[in-house]
């Protein structure tokens, strides 16, 4: 049994190595001077997306089995989080000549936290996806008992064979080991949906009738039990146009890190300052008295905790700060807030967020910053 777990352990960190070397061989080779600019940018853009998603599933993983992921659980509408799913989904259904479809009574109301189920069933419609040749179909179908939420999905894809099938939600295991990885992923999406499954009290299973005849994933979920529904919904997203300027500093010990921060905040339109350490940072913040400073946690001299807790002393709410960490577990996220920050950002930090974030009024922009925390937390 050891040597069993062994081996399935090797095979995996061997995936893992090919699967981080392959956008890094594309992103080194888009770095080469060429008259194809636009087209590296594209690569760079799509690989360094790919590896930032096996991180994101490396640590999920690690978080799930752990215990260390607390739900944010609230009266959810799972019709409208799948209708999300399938539409994010679509595209790349649609480029590899995929049918997706999806039936569902609407609402239907369960107790959830509804990133994570989103992020089950992205995990699980993903898998059906790429386990399903061009021409193929994959249907999302949901139901309802007195008690529960029944989603299903089911494809015409390749299939499992037994040995497959009852191995397929466990950690380590995928059925594409061979040489040429054509499939791609580290195959930990589905060990990461059951985990998040059993968390909400649910349970999920696999079926398959062979090689060639497709596959179903069932997930049951509990259905809302009396949690006080709100109709009221915030949006902080300004259309570009109406967007305010604010007037932000960048405290970063990485040139290239600080460099791109100040670029892209600066092509948004905000006045943008910098500071490469903790205490040029402070000596910043409490000189410029910016709108907003976005922190680095892990600088030379002073550390972020650090700086946020003296210009939290010396501005009070007369600033917003945004701690960027490397770090994204529960306990990194309370450590920024008790030192003074008003939001922990996880590096790398999604550019279309940063700038819807930033891109509101003054009044409302510690509203945002709140009901993100709240909503990561």
């Amino acid at each position: 049994m050891r040597e069993a777990a062994v081996e399935q352990r090797d095979r995996f960190l061997a995936m893992l190595g090919h699967e981080l070397r392959n956008p890094l061989a594309a992103v080194r080779l888009a770095l080469e001077p060429t008259d194809a600019q636009q087209k590296q940018v594209e690569i760079i853009a799509r690989q360094s997306g790919n590896l930032g998603r096996l991180v994101d599933d490396l640590l999920d993983v690690a978080r799930v089995t752990s215990g260390k992921i607390v739900l944010q659980r609230e009266r959810l509408d799972l019709a409208a989080v799948l209708d999300g799913v399938v539409a994010a989904l679509r595209p790349s259904a649609a480029k590899a000549s995929i049918e997706l479809s999806w039936r569902m009574p609407a609402p239907l109301w369960v107790d959830g936290d509804g990133l994570r189920i989103e992020q089950v069933f992205s995990n699980v419609c993903a898998n059906s996806i790429k386990y399903t040749p061009a021409g193929g179909h994959v249907t999302i179908e949901a139901a309802r008992t007195s008690v529960e939420a029944i989603v299903t999905v089911r494809d015409d894809g390749t299939g499992m064979v037994p040995e497959t099938l009852a191995h397929v939600f466990e950690l380590f295991s995928q059925a594409d080991d061979t040489l040429d990885r054509a499939q791609g992923g580290l195959g930990i999406g589905l060990t990461v949906a059951r985990g998040l499954v059993e968390l909400h009290g649910g349970r999920i299973a696999a079926t398959s009738d062979g090689i060639g005849r497709g596959s179903t994933i069932v997930a049951n979920l509990p259905l809302e039990t009396g949690i006080a529904a709100s109709d009221e919904s915030m949006s902080f997203d300004a259309p570009p146009s109406s967007r305010p300027v604010h007037r932000v500093l960048v405290v970063e010990d990485s040139d290239d890190i600080r460099e791109l921060t100040t670029m892209l905040l600066a092509s948004y339109g905000h006045v943008v300052s910098e500071a490469a350490d903790g205490r040029a940072g402070l000596k910043a913040a409490l000189e410029e008295k910016p709108d907003i400073a976005l922190v680095d946690i892990g600088l030379p001299g002073i550390d972020g905790f650090e700086v946020a807790r003296q210009v939290r002393a010396a501005l009070g709410d007369g600033i917003v700060l945004i701690a960027l960490s490397g770090y994204g577990q529960v306990e990194d996220a309370r450590k920024a807030r008790d030192a003074g920050f008003d939001l922990h950002l996880v590096k790398p930090v999604d550019a279309v967020r940063l700038r819807n974030l930033l891109g509101t009024e003054r009044e409302l922009l510690r509203a945002a910053v709140q009901a993100q925390a709240t909503a990561a937390s």
